[in-house]
């Protein structure tokens, strides 16, 4: 109806006890190829919720059920799509953006180690089964040198022929502002 009302709230997607994506399933970025809709999402083993990494799970329906990669298919015990391997204090990868254009899948992903970038890995054919084993990693994509600067949701403009990616700047303080790459 023009998005004057909307369903209750549903849990789509969960940890899984015991596994790699133990401690949560937050800050997705979603896109749906061919069948399925696609949720990149942040995880870790670790309580204190530092060396994160970056996990994707599919559905035919955006309310789930959700299977996750597994490193090699979907479903059983999740696999990150992209494995931090820095300090165990550092927060590491997460917050995923997912952007498609034709087949060729670009995952955009914070990277937080000692400096905060956002880095950018490919598929060139998203509608493969198992994409996820096949992305390539091109490094970092933006620099954020602002003050805590949050993640960048990134999204192509067809109109402008160009990648544009939104961030948050001083997002706790008296100078919040966004940041427009």
């Amino acid at each position: 109806d023009g998005g004057h009302s909307w369903t209750p709230d549903v849990v789509a997607l969960q940890p899984t006890a015991g596994s790699l994506d133990a401690y949560s399933t937050c800050d997705p970025g979603a896109v749906k190829i061919g069948a399925y809709y696609y949720v990149g999402y942040t995880s870790t083993t670790n309580p204190s919720g530092t060396a994160n990494d970056v996990f994707v799970a599919r559905s035919a329906s955006p309310a789930g059920p959700f299977d996750k990669w597994n490193g090699t298919g979907w479903g059983s015990s999740p696999q990150p799509l992209v494995h931090y391997t820095g300090a165990a204090t550092d927060y590491g990868y997460g917050e995923p953006s997912l952007v498609l254009m034709g087949k060729k899948l670009f995952v955009y992903y914070s990277d937080d180690e000692a400096a905060q970038f956002t880095n950018v890995t490919t598929v060139d054919d998203a509608t493969a089964d198992d994409w996820p084993a096949h992305l390539v990693d091109h490094g970092h994509a933006i620099a954020r040198d602002h003050a805590a600067q949050d993640s960048a949701d990134v999204k192509y403009v067809d109109a402008l022929s160009l990648f544009v990616a939104v961030t948050t700047c001083d997002r706790f303080g008296p100078n919040a502002s966004l940041l427009v790459y």
